[in-house]
């Protein structure tokens, strides 16, 4: 009986000639679209590891091969990225589409909560909020808060890159190992 099931060939692929960007705009889609669901979004970035192991899934069976950790995880990473920074943008272009940029309304409730707390400091960061704290956001505030939020997603795709791709490259397993 041979080693291989009838799914696998016995040839070897060379898995860096494959392409990946097809698993990773797959992977980018369903990050992007799982980010809009509430439920998943709040159950710990599950949205990304499900959309990393998406996408190394559809290149394990698109390519028929077993990759390596490594490639799993270059994969998921990618996907991650790319679908993350498509929701933030779409993300940010809806709240300020909603009048989100106008801070009138929050200034007056954290000044409300302060003062309705009391206490020795309270005035004083009254003072603070309404001489520091914007009405609006702005445009430099906007660049900021991306850039701010670009670094989370990196780090936040980094680590549940990691994740996904490990457990794909370990879960989808199709041909012979790469030499």
């Amino acid at each position: 009986m041979s080693e291989f099931t009838s799914d696998q060939s016995p040839e070897v692929v060379d898995v860096d000639q494959c392409s990946s960007k097809t698993s990773i705009l797959i992977g980018a889609v369903t990050t992007c679209v799982l980010s809009f669901i509430p439920i998943i979004n709040m159950l710990c970035c599950l949205h990304y590891v499900l959309a990393g192991v998406v996408s190394v899934w559809h290149f394990t069976n698109r390519h028929s091969v077993t990759i390596e950790t490594f490639k799993g995880i270059k994969i998921a990473f990618f996907s991650i990225l790319l679908g993350g920074a498509f929701a933030t943008i779409i993300g940010d272009a809806l709240f300020l589409a909603s009048g989100g940029g106008n801070l009138d309304g929050f200034k007056e409730m954290v000044i409300e909560k302060i003062e309705e707390e009391g206490g020795p400091q309270s005035e004083q960061a009254v003072q603070f909020i309404e001489q520091y704290m914007p009405d609006e956001i702005g445009p430099v505030h906007l660049v900021g808060l991306f850039i701010a939020q670009m670094i989370f997603l990196a780090i936040g795709a980094a680590v549940t890159g990691a994740i996904a791709g490990a457990l794909g490259a370990a879960i989808f397993k199709k041909g012979p190992k790469p030499q």
